[in-house]
């Protein structure tokens, strides 16, 4: 019995799609001179709140890129670790990119009542299917 091998190469990488894709959750954000953001609050996973259910605001921002061309849609979501969906965008939004250097960025602020202290996540689907999913742990404090 032979057991098949597979090595990626860089040009297997580069076709990967998305090619880069990444979360970040802020207090707040502003954008700089040349269009990207920087965060003006602090990055975080955590939330502490004294009691709950209880809302807390954030902004989250998601990032596509490179090798990544053609119309795309996404969808982003919200949920506890029963799979139970807590917030979600209204309705999913869809973007293009016609080369392979280009990128597309989202930033979208949030009012989430948390019911009860506890893990969620953030979910996101590109094209109908899950690219990426950020903890957000919420405790009592």
């Amino acid at each position: 019995r032979q057991v098949a091998t597979m090595t990626l190469g860089l040009r297997d990488l580069m076709r990967a799609k998305p090619m880069q894709h990444f979360i970040l959750l802020a207090d707040a954000l502003a954008m700089s001179e040349r269009y990207r953001f920087h965060d003006i609050g602090s990055r975080f996973y955590e939330i502490v709140k004294p009691s709950f259910p209880s809302v807390d605001t954030f902004t989250t921002v998601t990032f596509w890129g490179f090798n990544f061309q053609g119309d795309h849609t996404v969808n982003i979501r919200v949920m506890n670790l029963d799979d139970v969906v807590i917030a979600e965008l209204a309705q999913p939004y869809t973007f293009r990119l016609e080369r392979a250097s280009d990128s597309h960025e989202t930033r979208t602020t949030w009012q989430v009542l948390f019911p009860e202290a506890g893990t969620y996540h953030i979910v996101v689907e590109t094209d109908g299917r899950p690219t990426a999913v950020a903890p957000i742990f919420v405790s009592r404090g």
